[in-house]
Order: C-alpha cells, then structure tokens, then sequence
C-alpha cells in the first residue's frame, strides 16, 4: 500500500490498454533467497527483496504485430519483429521498510521495478 505501488500500478494498468489490439501482463514475484533484514534504530525493519519482473505483450487481432523498438529487446531475439508476442524478464531489487508498529503498512524505499535490468527476451 501506499503512493509508490499506487502509481507503479496505474503506468502499468496505463500501459496495458493503451492499444485495443493488443493486452499486455506484468508479472512480479519474489526470487526464493534467504532474506536478511536490518533493525533501524526506531525498530523498523529494512528487507531487500530480488524480484524477477515478466512483461508479455501479445497482439489480439492477426492483422496486429507488435515491434520492439528497445535496444535491449532487440538484442535478446535478435530481431525488430514483426511479433504476435514479445515476453521481456527483468531483474529487479527493491529495499522495503517494514514499521515495527504491528497494524502499519510496509513502504518500498527503492523503485527497483522502475529501474529493473533486462535478462531475457523472446519474440514469436
């Protein structure tokens, strides 16, 4: 919860329907890593978190083709396209504050998904 994750949220949602003819799917899970967190003096906890970031772009109508036009995209499939479907994974690392009151929300300190590192591309 909070003003970070509500509009990561809203570019994404944003995002996704710029186009009709196509959808688009963010996927963002936890890397399973031994987390280690850090006590700040007021008793807050600190936890970096790796996190792999998939989005999926997929063109709805067989008139429709998607191009990828980043750099890094590019480079992975080795080609600009046409696609019908494009998948990009992206690594990303984030550091939540977690107060220590039992009932308040965590805050993510870092936007790491903002700043995610491409690792991987597929086209068809």
């Amino acid at each position: 919860r909070g003003s970070h994750t509500t509009d990561l949220r809203k570019r994404i949602e944003d995002d996704a329907h710029r186009d009709e003819r196509m959808s688009q799917t963010t996927t963002v899970t936890a890397r399973p890593v031994v987390r280690q967190t850090f006590r700040t003096a007021t008793g807050d906890r600190l936890v970096p978190c790796v996190l792999d970031k998939t989005i999926e772009a997929k063109a709805l109508i067989p008139e429709a083709h998607l191009t990828a036009t980043a750099p890094t995209t590019i480079a992975f499939p080795g080609r600009s396209g046409p696609f019908t479907t494009v998948k990009e994974t992206f690594l990303a690392c984030v550091l939540i504050r977690v107060p220590a009151a039992p009932d308040a929300p965590a805050t993510v300190l870092t936007g790491g998904l903002a700043q995610s590192h491409p690792l991987d591309a597929t086209g068809t």
